[in-house]
């Protein structure tokens, strides 16, 4: 592979690929994408390896693991607004003109969704999603000052969706039913 020209990589198909499935086994064995010098070096040598005649260092995979992080959570945003939705088998974004006129405005790299979608969204999904800002708690200088009452609702509310994802609510009330006692 040819770099596309002094220290330039080109990232092909295939040697975005390996990265992916680099970056994902080694998030599996350390919950993080905050790694130490050798551990980009390390996977700087797997993907030399895989890929000989190409050209890396610890600092171009960072550099694409942050592009990467960046498409990411930009993709993310597009197909949670209201109005726009998303194929994942097909991996196509469907919105209206208007929609995608107002994100390509707020920043051209949103018109590259248009036609390809996110090709590595389940991937990044699993690296990225707890690293990256919801928003749930944010407080805006422009809003009104809320009541305590409210701020502990809204802490509550985000407490609860982040300790019962995936998990099924019990109902601990006598006689419910929900028991996992045999003799019940």
């Amino acid at each position: 592979m040819a770099p596309k020209g002094e220290g330039v990589v080109e990232w092909t198909e295939a040697l975005e690929n390996a990265f992916i499935t680099i970056l994902l086994e080694k998030f599996t064995r350390t919950h993080t994408t905050y790694w130490k010098a050798r551990d980009w070096e390390q996977m700087n040598k797997e993907l030399e390896e895989q890929f000989p005649g190409t050209s890396l260092d610890a600092n171009k995979l960072r550099q694409k693991l942050r592009r990467l992080r960046i498409q990411y959570t930009q993709f993310t945003e597009l197909i949670a607004h209201t109005g726009v939705g998303w194929d994942e088998t097909t991996n196509t974004v469907k919105a209206n003109a208007d929609v995608w006129d107002k994100f390509i405005k707020k920043n051209s790299s949103f018109k590259t969704f248009q036609n390809r979608g996110c090709k590595h969204y389940t991937s990044l999904k699993e690296l990225f999603r707890s690293k990256t800002a919801t928003g749930a708690l944010r407080i805006s200088s422009t809003d009104p000052p809320k009541s305590p009452e409210t701020y502990a609702r809204m802490e509550e509310e985000f407490l609860q969706a982040a300790s019962s994802r995936g998990k099924e609510p019990i109902n601990l009330e006598e006689g419910s039913g929900d028991s996992d006692d045999p003799r019940s």
